[in-house]
């Protein structure tokens, strides 16, 4: 094939991404949130939250229960007997007290019992007016805070990692359009060198060396259009699109904004997310331990109340009623189960005390560690920069003094691949810049925030 033609038909095949769709960082994470399952496993996790109290607090609803027995006894007996019984039934949960009203018809052979009983229970020891229920509301509060945070811990992580997905794709772009630039480049290098070899000025080695970085570079934008397809896959995979072909909008300007609003801020350790939710779990530990504790009290209600009886027996109809008031005392004995919850429970307030100190460790390190590589990949980016501008001055006017007949062919070929090396790094680096930035706001609690100005 002629290089002309050969020329054309490369820039044919490999100009399919400028009919792509673009896709932006907003609208590839709006889609994520709408699409990929793993996001909505956490918006599940979010919805379970609001019945962490309901869920850990005695039933404090009414409850109906009825109870009808039947007697078979001997027909020759007078037949056997029948027992029917209506209550209604609450715990006021916060004050220990529990409520019941119950209503019973007997039949037997000899009587008739028809009976009223309300009763009233308070505790004055173990749940003294409802202490203990409080406390273990306030700490299923805490234990509501502390998901919340660890959520949106684990919401900043999934950010983080599809927000990574997105910028290895642009890489892949960036990297597939770098090794385009580049055929293209060593295709007119070919075409002039075979032209200087119509001039006899060029040998048949030259042609041949011209063409085998021709082949070079056709087997690198092969593999670099291989690894780009695996990444609109990542994207496809977490947005659900059905397109495969993708265009990556730029980032980086946006990026180094957001960073560039918060970098000067003074960020209190102790306010971390991450520390908070560690510091409320210490203090549901110490309650944990503290309830746990009282569950080897012995328990003593107040038993209040009025029964009203209604009953025939025989031929004669006996009305009566009368208050009730009395005690009622459960003491544990070798309670076995709750020795063991108390051990427990003490343990793991210890662990919280001890994760709570890691918790504030981990979040000075992961901040000064993300603040450092930050600082350096900006570096890096701006050093990598530099080299790509001089790498392609040098190359331009080692061009020119090639085609003037003043420098070795195999030294150009030597300039272009580095040059190409230097751009591969320096669009490595911005790809890593901005990763740099997204862990940033991830450790200083920003990124689900900022999320939305991307």
């Amino acid at each position: 094939m002629k290089p002309f033609f050969f020329s054309i038909f490369i820039s044919l095949f490999f100009c399919k991404s400028l009919n792509a769709s673009e896709l932006t960082l907003s609208q590839f994470l709006k889609r994520a949130q709408t699409h990929d399952p793993e996001y909505q496993i956490l918006a599940k996790e979010k919805e379970k939250i609001v019945t962490t109290i309901d869920e850990g607090l005695p039933n404090s609803g009414v409850t109906l229960a009825v109870d009808a027995e039947k007697g078979l006894g001997d027909p020759a007996q007078s037949g056997g007997s029948s027992i029917l019984t209506g209550s209604l039934s609450k715990d006021i949960v916060t004050t220990g007290t529990s409520l019941k009203v119950s209503h019973t018809d007997t039949s037997r052979p000899d009587r008739d019992e028809d009976v009223t009983e309300v009763r009233i229970e308070q505790d004055l020891f173990k749940n003294l007016l409802g202490r203990d229920t409080r406390l273990k509301k306030v700490a299923l509060q805490e234990t509501s805070k502390a998901l919340y945070l660890e959520l949106d811990e684990k919401t900043e992580d999934y950010l983080q990692k599809v927000i990574s997905v997105y910028l290895d794709f642009k890489k892949a772009q960036l990297d597939t359009q770098l090794a385009e630039s580049a055929l293209k480049a060593t295709i007119r290098l070919e075409n002039n060198i075979r032209a200087r070899f119509r001039r006899s000025v060029a040998t048949k080695t030259d042609i041949d060396k011209a063409h085998l970085q021709v082949l070079l570079r056709q087997e690198e934008l092969i593999e670099k259009k291989r690894t780009l397809s695996t990444y609109i896959e990542d994207i496809r995979k977490v947005t659900q699109l059905a397109e495969t072909n993708l265009n990556a909008s730029t980032t980086d300007s946006t990026l180094q904004k957001i960073y560039q609003k918060f970098n000067s801020h003074k960020f209190e350790t102790e306010q971390a997310r991450l520390y908070l939710a560690y510091e409320i779990r210490e203090s549901v530990a110490e309650k944990e331990a503290l309830l746990a504790d009282r569950e080897l009290h012995p328990e003593l209600n107040l038993i209040a109340g009025y029964d009203i009886d209604q009953s025939r027996r025989f031929s004669s109809t006996v009305s009566r009623s009368e208050a009730i008031l009395g005690l009622n005392l459960q003491f544990p004995i070798s309670d076995s189960v709750s020795q063991a919850l108390r051990k427990k429970a003490i343990l793991e307030r210890a662990q919280a005390q001890l994760d709570k100190k890691l918790a504030l460790e981990k979040v000075a390190q992961s901040r000064n560690n993300a603040t450092q590589s930050v600082l350096s990949s900006e570096k890096l980016t701006a050093l990598t920069e530099k080299k790509v501008l001089i790498a392609k001055r040098v190359y331009e006017d080692e061009t020119k003094r090639y085609n003037f007949g003043k420098l070795d062919l195999d030294i150009l070929i030597n300039l272009e691949k580095n040059l190409l090396n230097y751009q591969y790094q320096h669009q490595s680096e911005k790809i890593q810049y901005s990763k740099a930035i997204i862990e940033w706001l991830n450790v200083h609690d920003l990124l689900l925030e900022q999320s939305t100005n991307m």
